[in-house]
């Protein structure tokens, strides 16, 4: 892009809005990973249980369906108040 949205894109997304973000998906069961250069996801509907990778930093951090349904349904609270 050209312009003023070019550098502004150049600036926020750098490298991925030039080259493209590569990532693999492969499913097997009940269990789904998503995978691109520094990040992960596995979904695991057996478990119930997301998993977030932080492949650059080698670690993971574990969601469950029902902490996603609680944070996910907070928002909608605030808007009802409104």
């Amino acid at each position: 892009m050209e312009g003023m949205m070019g550098r502004m894109m150049g600036m926020f997304a750098g490298k991925a809005a030039k080259e493209g973000v590569i990532s693999t998906v492969a499913v097997k069961g009940n269990r789904k990973i998503t995978t691109s250069e520094n990040t992960g996801e596995i979904i695991d509907l057996g478990e119930q249980k997301i998993y977030q990778l932080d492949l650059k930093k080698k670690n993971y951090e574990v969601v469950t369906f029902e902490e996603m349904r609680v944070d996910c349904a907070k928002p909608r609270k605030k808007l009802r108040r409104l």
